[in-house]
């Protein structure tokens, strides 16, 4: 009895394993995957359509892909200059943010030397042109 308990303990730390080694494995992927399947269930509808009336799966399929490349390219022929603008306008704002004043106001006793302000500020400009930078690369 207590050697057939071990053995269960063993095949589910076992299967634990390997469940948390694939998904190590298929993490890096897993989000195509997911996109994947979600476009293949978007997409399938259109494919039955067009099979329904083509009756030609291969000419169906590149019909499918043609249709959807369209899509996705007018989308981002209209969406990518608004996102540009939009992150410009962040940017610009974040560089006239004035953040220096509002932690003064909130801890007056840190600001006591003058230094500690230009620091702070160097700090955080910084900071935000940083972080800006990299969301734009």
């Amino acid at each position: 009895m207590e050697e057939e308990y071990i053995k269960k303990i063993i095949t589910v730390i076992l299967l634990g394993i390997l469940f948390l080694l694939a998904y190590y494995l298929l993490k890096p992927i897993l989000l195509s995957i997911v996109i994947g399947l979600f476009l293949a269930f978007l997409v399938n509808p259109l494919y039955k359509f067009g099979l329904k009336h083509l009756k030609s799966k291969d000419l169906t399929a590149i019909l499918v892909c043609v249709i959807l490349f369209l899509v996705l390219a007018i989308f981002g022929w209209f969406s990518i200059p608004i996102i540009f603008e939009q992150t410009f306008k962040v940017y610009n704002s974040f560089q006239q943010l004035d953040l220096v004043s509002a932690i003064n106001s909130l801890f007056p006793s840190l600001f006591s030397s003058t230094a500690i302000p230009i620091i702070l500020s160097s700090a955080i400009d910084s900071f935000v042109s940083k972080s800006i930078n990299s969301f734009a690369n």
